[in-house]
């Protein structure tokens, strides 16, 4: 996950990881990684995430 999630971001895109079950989450969260991995609790939620973190990307672009 850790890999994936630097992958994305080095090359501007997203890692968002949805509908993880309790345990993976009290894992994660025990090992802090919310802190570094986008987490949402179903595909809906990580689908309007993705579109957020873009418009947010092409706001920053148009910016500079």
């Amino acid at each position: 996950m850790l890999v994936g999630n630097r992958l994305c971001k080095n090359s501007e895109g997203s890692f968002i990881i949805t509908g993880i079950s309790e345990h993976v989450e009290r894992l994660i969260n025990i090992s802090q990684l919310q802190t570094v991995l986008s987490l949402t609790p179903s595909v809906e939620e990580g689908i309007d995430l993705l579109y957020m973190e873009e418009m947010e990307r092409d706001l920053n672009r148009e910016a500079e």
